[in-house]
């Protein structure tokens, strides 16, 4: 069965991990359109939680006071999505979410990481939960995000975090501590923020998880303005999978522009301390440049990607989420085909450099955008 074939594969073996496809017949895997209610446990800003981003649920779920991880992940609400799901009620999430236009989480797309025994087996356990259609049983999610803080030390031109954050909501000591758990079972933990490295406390949970001797299954989307020599100098490694870096330009003069934070040449110096210490193996996990895609950054998107694989990272692009600073290409046909005719070149880019999986993904935000501007259909997402 597929769950003996992927443990012989992956178990005491050097691979980062397989795609759920592999381990089926092309003509039998089943169409789920978002594995996620079965996968990842996000907790909101605002004390709200679900499978997904807030901004992507019709109703998110309010969590009580004193919940627990587990309390939310074995609750009605979480049962109620995976019956939607099943059934394509689709009552629970809206038809402008990302994840399921490029479907980013379809049950084949599904990547089973490499780890401990028992973090492979609770993998699995939640594949065949999904395929089988239940919508309860004893497996936890195989991802948790957490929202750090709303705080931000940045104003992106895009995003209100910097402008109505607080660090009065982050998450404290006490919170952390309760992770490591997570951690110890080969769960992958996502921060976000606001900045979630503005957070003294995640700062210090961080320094603390550096000085274990497990590798742990952390990823962070950050803006990069922490990442300076003090801080990076206090950590025997970088405990972190993968470090995805907002850079939402490819030079100087758009990155001030649009993230109206720390200047170009200091970020770019934070971002050379990361690639040297991958270089130095103090940092075995991946680099990603984020760029969300604005009418103030249109016009870099092919040098976004030349930058990307001239560094040796990884990249993704980002449709954006409303109309702050009337930003939203989603607004103009002018500028969705401009973003469109510059993805479709970036796709061919990748894939002359053996990128083909980000090439699948900017194909994905292309199609999208090429759907929207035959409808005429605009609309922020």
């Amino acid at each position: 069965d597929f769950k003996r074939l992927a443990m012989w594969l992956l178990l005491d073996r050097p691979h980062r991990g397989i795609e759920a496809w592999r381990l089926f017949r092309k003509d039998s895997f089943p169409d789920i359109p978002c594995l996620r209610p079965w996968t990842h446990l996000e907790l909101h800003e605002g004390g709200t939680f679900g499978p997904c981003q807030s901004g992507y649920m019709r109703e998110p779920f309010k969590a009580f006071q004193g919940a627990t991880i587990e309390d939310l992940w074995f609750s009605r609400e979480f049962e109620r999505f995976r019956l939607d799901f099943l059934t394509r009620m689709e009552t629970t999430c809206r038809d402008t979410c990302s994840v399921l236009l490029t479907k980013l989480a379809t049950a084949e797309r599904f990547f089973i990481r490499n780890g401990p025994k028992r973090a492979i087996e609770n993998q699995l356990k939640a594949l065949e939960a999904a395929i089988s259609g239940q919508i309860s049983g004893d497996w936890l999610p195989t991802s948790i995000c957490v929202a750090v803080t709303s705080f931000c030390n940045y104003d992106c031109l895009m995003c209100d975090c910097g402008e109505k954050g607080t660090l009065g909501d982050e998450r404290g000591d006490a919170f952390w501590a309760s992770i490591e758990r997570y951690l110890d079972h080969g769960i992958l933990v996502d921060v976000t923020g606001g900045e979630p490295l503005a957070s003294p406390a995640f700062r210090r949970f961080i320094e603390r998880v550096a000085h274990r001797h497990t590798s742990p299954f952390i990823s962070i989307i950050t803006n990069g303005s922490f990442l300076t020599q003090t801080w990076l100098s206090r950590l025997p490694v970088l405990p972190f999978i993968s470090v995805t870096v907002s850079l939402n330009a490819a030079s100087e003069k758009t990155y001030e522009t649009v993230t109206r934070g720390i200047p170009w040449r200091k970020i770019r110096q934070n971002v050379e301390r990361l690639l040297d210490a991958r270089q130095t193996g103090k940092f075995s996990g991946d680099i990603i440049y984020s760029f969300v895609i604005l009418r103030a950054n249109i016009h870099e998107i092919e040098d976004f990607a030349r930058m990307a694989i001239r560094d040796g990272v990884s990249l993704r692009y980002v449709l954006p989420e409303g109309n702050r600073n009337n930003q939203s290409i989603l607004l103009s046909l002018e500028s969705m085909e401009t973003a469109r005719v510059s993805l479709e070149k970036v796709a061919v880019l990748l894939e002359e450099n053996g990128l083909a999986e980000r090439a699948t993904h900017v194909r994905s935000l292309e199609r999208i955008l090429r759907e929207r501007i035959a409808s005429r259909k605009l609309a922020p997402l």
